[in-house]
């Protein structure tokens, strides 16, 4: 009988979140998109820069909490099957984990709204400021731009030209960003329901056994150092209730937004799960 294994293969795990990324992220990039757009039009031919003027927060509002919802859905959902497929957990356990991740969602979704609508919409009127005072060396530093190109001597004369291409880059962003946190945040959130908030639960067959995350990156060179193999977070193993330490700080998983933003931003990690028999 096995005393420790992994729910699914690392390379399963990645390709499985990264059609669940894809999928989300670019439905949701092209609503960001389009509002972004509105607001620069708006308020270029406005003097101000109120943003309920133009229902811009509002808007927000309902993407960012759309974004979330269906990330933490998608990925608790897929979490459960795995579960249950692995015949270590009983299927009144895994319902009444369904039931807290479905309230518990609606808490995690309010706190988060807010804070990532304010820094939108401060970068987003701080991008027209610097825009109106043709400031390109401000301009393209501003940290969730997303923009990949080097940046231009001038900015172009014609307005539209400038933040359409510039929202194209910053929609996806938003949008991938929020989806990437939704999903680890539902992965983490049925596995910590499953075991009321510890590591641990009773197995029929297997007796107890001890639930453990391990942070995986792509393994590439364009993985962070903090987030690499040999030099950062990758292959690091921690039970399910405990943070892992990335550069000295706690996260709760790839993507968690209460880390300093150089540490989740553009961030392209996944948990992989597994367990192990306790003596």
């Amino acid at each position: 009988m096995r005393s420790s294994g992994k729910f699914v293969s690392r390379s399963k795990q990645i390709r499985d979140m990264d059609t669940m990324l894809n999928m989300l992220g670019t439905r949701q990039a092209l609503k960001f998109e389009k509002v972004l757009n509105e607001f620069w039009e708006k308020s270029l031919d406005s003097s101000g820069y109120n943003s309920s003027m133009f229902g811009f927060k509002e808007k927000l509002v309902t993407l960012i909490s759309e974004s979330l919802r269906k990330a933490i859905d998608a990925a608790s959902t897929r979490q459960l099957v795995i579960y249950r497929r692995s015949g270590l957990f009983r299927d009144a356990m895994l319902f009444d984990a369904k039931q807290h991740v479905d309230i518990v969602k609606e808490f995690y979704v309010g706190t988060k709204v807010d804070q990532t609508v304010s820094h939108i919409i401060n970068t987003t009127v701080k991008e027209i400021q610097l825009f109106r005072a043709k400031d390109v060396k401000n301009l393209y530093k501003l940290d969730d731009s997303g923009y990949n190109d080097p940046a231009p001597e001038v900015i172009p004369e014609d307005p539209k030209e400038f933040y359409e291409k510039r929202n194209s880059f910053r929609s996806e962003v938003i949008a991938f960003g929020s989806v990437h946190t939704g999903l680890n945040y539902g992965s983490t959130q049925i596995t910590l329901a499953a075991t009321k908030g510890g590591s641990r639960i009773i197995s029929e067959d297997k007796g107890e056994i001890e639930l453990h995350k391990t942070w995986i990156s792509r393994r590439d060179t364009k993985v962070r150092k903090t987030h690499a193999q040999h030099t950062g977070a990758d292959g690091q193993t921690v039970p399910v209730s405990e943070p892992f330490i990335v550069a000295g700080v706690p996260m709760r998983h790839p993507g968690d937004t209460t880390a300093p933003m150089s540490l989740w931003i553009n961030c392209r990690c996944w948990m992989q799960d597994s367990w192990r028999k306790v003596d």
